[in-house]
């Protein structure tokens, strides 16, 4: 069965990072009516965990639409499944979404991180994910790994229109909202407030969440990195005119973690360019700054509070994707994606200083044979890093690495095309990887990334034509 759309409100030109490097993959022109492609979505990316429920963003649904889905996924009944087809490669193992997806629907966005938060009293568990299209962030329930409305399955044919009423949608002034992380609980707080970066602005935000349910609620503060970075080091890479940022990557180091003494910390991946080149799809120069939290929510954070590590002078290098940052017995490690050349990076940060430019790295390697490295993460049981490779559109891949020598352990390559995002289980022994071309969620042992099947879910079922 083939269901049709309702034409979107808005509809955008949106330059997508090298992640998808298909350019013009733009929410343009929506068509009323529209015949939607296939049943499975396109361009599955966000992931979230919460207990046995993974919660999936699909970005869009056709390269013309500002549209995207939002499914629950049980992983007790994807484990059944596994084992129930033990006996096929895992290659050929489909695990179908009408057994393991237990609600979707439909939403306004090009959505592409999820964030799941719990708090209230009673308790309640929220779903955030940016909407790129609109500009805004916004919430749906989620309970007993469902989606729902108001406390009911949602059947409406637009999730978070019409459910509470808009109550669950911010909209936010920086453009392109792209990257967050969840700070620590304030005193008295229930919910987190949450560190967002956008694609299009050298902004970064603090949203304050309703404390009831989660929702977003408004913006506490702002910073713009341009007013604060060392504008004099910049110009040597991008010159004397406007400079435009945009923030590929915010994570917080919050004050208390493994050891770690300081206040917490918001760190953030930025790349710049001329004013003059509209569409940003390639940075000319790169830094990794850091600021205390502390001083952005009380309005004083000034050049002086700024930490920069320079990638661009310390290693000739023009682009970052993604950053972590780890902390054993109190000593904080600094780690990068870089882009220009494909590589990774490690600076060793016994104390983490303020107002200063690293100049150098502890070590780099370059990633062979990665091509646009994406997401970087550091898994604290087996003390490795995990990161993924989008490698065009023919292909992807995803990697275990030693976080002391940045050694590649283990890899799985070519098992999907077109790299979205991957979300790890260590308690399941899991890593879940969304793969936007095919369609389908990769499900891999994290061990030793050995493939166990693919997850395809349906269309959402609250559109016409989904199951």
């Amino acid at each position: 069965m083939q269901g049709s759309y309702l034409k979107p409100k808005g509809c955008k030109i949106l330059f997508f990072a090298a992640a998808l490097s298909l350019a013009a993959l733009a929410g343009c022109e929506a068509v009323e009516q529209e015949t939607h492609p296939r049943k499975r979505p396109n361009f599955p990316s966000g992931l979230a965990i919460s207990g046995k429920t993974l919660t999936l963003l699909s970005m869009n649904y056709s390269l013309r639409f500002t549209s995207g889905g939002i499914f629950t996924i049980d992983l007790d009944e994807v484990e059944s499944e596994i084992k129930r087809l033990e006996s096929t490669p895992p290659a050929q193992r489909f695990i179908s979404g009408d057994v393991v997806v237990t609600s979707s629907a439909y939403i306004e966005a090009l959505a592409r991180q999820a964030i799941i938060v719990s708090g209230g009293n009673p308790a309640k568990t929220a779903v955030l994910f940016q909407n790129r299209a609109e500009e805004t962030l916004q919430a749906v329930q989620l309970e007993n790994g469902q989606l729902k409305c108001n406390g009911q399955p949602h059947t409406g044919p637009v999730f978070g229109q019409d459910c509470v009423n808009g109550k669950g949608i911010l909209t936010l002034k920086g453009r392109e909202p792209y990257t967050m992380d969840t700070l620590p609980l304030a005193t008295g707080a229930t919910f987190p407030r949450i560190v967002m970066g956008y694609l299009g602005s050298d902004q970064i935000d603090v949203v304050e969440l309703n404390q009831d349910n989660g929702y977003p609620a408004h913006v506490v503060d702002s910073a713009h990195l341009l007013d604060l970075v060392d504008r004099k080091d910049l110009r040597e890479h991008v010159g004397d005119q406007v400079q435009r940022a945009r923030v590929r990557s915010v994570k917080v180091l919050a004050e208390g973690h493994n050891g770690y003494a300081g206040e917490t910390l918001v760190f953030a991946a930025v790349e710049f360019k001329l004013s003059i080149d509209p569409t940003f799809i390639d940075a000319t120069a790169a830094r990794i700054v850091w600021f205390p939290v502390s001083k952005l929510l009380d309005g004083s954070l000034d050049k002086s509070d700024l930490g920069e590590w320079n990638i661009t002078s310390a290693i000739n290098s023009k682009g970052v994707s993604d950053l972590e940052v780890v902390v054993e017995n109190g000593v904080a490690r600094l780690y990068a994606l870089l882009t220009k050349p494909d590589a990774i990076v490690r600076a060793d940060l016994k104390t983490i200083p303020k107002g200063t430019t690293l100049k150098s790295a502890v070590l780099r390697r370059i990633l062979e044979t990665c091509d646009h490295p994406l997401q970087l993460n550091y898994l604290p049981k087996a003390q490795k890093l995990i990161m993924g490779c989008y490698d065009g559109a023919a292909q992807a891949s995803i990697r275990l690495l030693d976080p002391g020598t940045l050694k590649r352990t283990h890899i799985l390559s070519r098992f999907g095309r077109g790299l979205g995002a991957f979300k790890f289980d260590e308690d399941r022994n899991r890593v879940y990887v969304s793969y936007g071309i095919n369609g389908t969620v990769g499900v891999l042992q994290l061990s030793d990334l050995s493939p166990k099947g693919h997850i395809f879910p349906n269309a959402p079922r609250n559109l016409p034509g989904g199951t």
